[in-house]
């Protein structure tokens, strides 16, 4: 028992959350909890709650011991126990088995890119993006959730006809601001029919991208209304991003011509930014990689 409460108190003690703190000083220890129950997220993911758990619950276990109380001491025993159990867990093995479930789920996405890049349902990639939103995360520099899938921004006439619906409102998790995503197939074209020495974009992908900015429009013309009637989901929209995911570059863009042609016209807009699915699956098999590697770095 002295083991494990010694265990506990080196947690706390050399904590940053805690630092300044003196645990064995009990006129602290609030403030000790309060520090913990501000972490950010779960707090029972940290190891501090564990740790904490363990340092208040084992008095409790001399106690019923010096009562002569087995059933108490019992009780207080199996609480030490698992809080015991979850810190080893915590410390030692948490990221080895967020790891792994990591690589799994990333080798179970990028699967289904490798066996179904040539599938021309729409409805098909809707499922899988939004079961597999992380995948998304990937085009951007800061963490993104999904705010609604098939999310109604606003458009309707006085008949109940015509509502925008973009596929995804996504939303950065830090700042809260919205980004609209519209997507096509890996099949969709990107050019169209050549035009002297160059050649047009294709309707499918200007299509998308003019669908895209109309959304846009119509979530800044609505705002307002749209959080008024749904003031738990707290979100913005300054000057929300807008993306779109459409066709197979590496399938398509097979000379310098059809790269000149296809860069220029997405490098050319201002609110919009295309990317294609192997581009974006791209950026999961890099990531793969980079797990994998890091998993037989660690292990050696």
């Amino acid at each position: 028992m002295d083991l494990w409460q010694t265990e506990a108190t080196t947690v706390l003690k050399t904590s940053p959350i805690l630092s300044g703190l003196d645990i064995t000083d009990e006129t602290q220890l609030e403030e000790a909890h309060n520090r913990i129950g501000k972490i950010g997220g779960k707090c029972d993911s940290a190891p501090e709650y564990w740790a904490m758990f363990m340092y208040d619950c084992i008095p409790e276990v001399r106690e019923a011991i010096n009562c002569n109380d087995a059933e108490a001491a019992a009780l207080a025993m199996a609480a030490v126990t698992s809080a015991r159990s979850m810190l080893i867990f915590l410390q030692l093995f948490e990221e080895t088995v967020w790891r792994g479930h990591t690589v799994a789920r990333l080798e179970q996405i990028f699967e289904v890119w490798t066996d179904n890049r040539n599938n021309p349902d729409e409805d098909f990639w809707y499922k899988q993006l939004a079961e597999h939103s992380y995948v998304l995360s990937q085009v951007f520099s800061f963490p993104v959730v999904i705010l609604r899938g098939q999310a109604y921004l606003g458009g309707k006439s006085i008949d109940n006809i015509g509502g925008n619906l973009v596929d995804f409102l996504l939303k950065n998790n830090l700042s809260q601001n919205t980004i609209l995503v519209e997507i096509k197939t890996p099949q969709t074209r990107l050019l169209g029919a050549k035009y002297r020495q160059a050649y047009s974009i294709s309707g499918d992908l200007s299509g998308a991208v003019v669908q895209v900015s109309s959304y846009k429009d119509s979530l800044l013309k609505n705002y307002a209304a749209l959080v008024a009637q749904r003031p738990d989901l707290e979100f913005y929209a300054f000057n929300p991003r807008c993306l779109v995911i459409a066709g197979t570059l590496s399938d398509e863009i097979t000379d310098p011509t059809k790269s000149e042609a296809f860069e220029l016209f997405r490098n050319g807009l201002r609110d919009v930014q295309v990317i294609t699915y192997d581009e974006l699956f791209g950026k999961v098999e890099i990531l793969l990689n980079l797990f994998k590697s890091d998993a037989v770095w660690s292990a050696s």
